[in-house]
């Protein structure tokens, strides 16, 4: 992701009255002035109030975590929705039980 890249993003959520904050790495960039180093994504917050309401199911959250070689990561978000919504825990994530 580029420095252009960012800012047309930033600049089309704005322009369709979104409120946002840039946060992670670019943030760090911008408060210091200066691409320090590349970035794959951009990290954003928002005010509670304009975050949408709409989330994918907690099941298909789950299946979205398969079909790829899993890690650590995937395996926390896995384990968590999974106990929290009482889905079961696909074969991939096997390995961290």
């Amino acid at each position: 992701m580029t420095a252009p890249d960012v800012a047309e993003l930033v600049a089309f959520l704005e322009q369709n009255g979104l409120e946002i904050y840039v946060d992670g790495g670019w943030a760090v960039d911008a408060v210091l002035g200066e691409q320090t180093r590349p970035h794959d994504d951009l990290d954003i917050a928002m005010p509670h109030a304009q975050v949408p309401v709409r989330c994918v199911p907690p099941d298909w959250l789950v299946k979205f975590h398969t079909g790829y070689a899993v890690d650590e990561k995937d395996w926390r978000d896995v384990r968590r929705l999974c106990e929290r919504f009482n889905v079961a825990i696909p074969a991939a994530f096997s390995k961290f039980r």
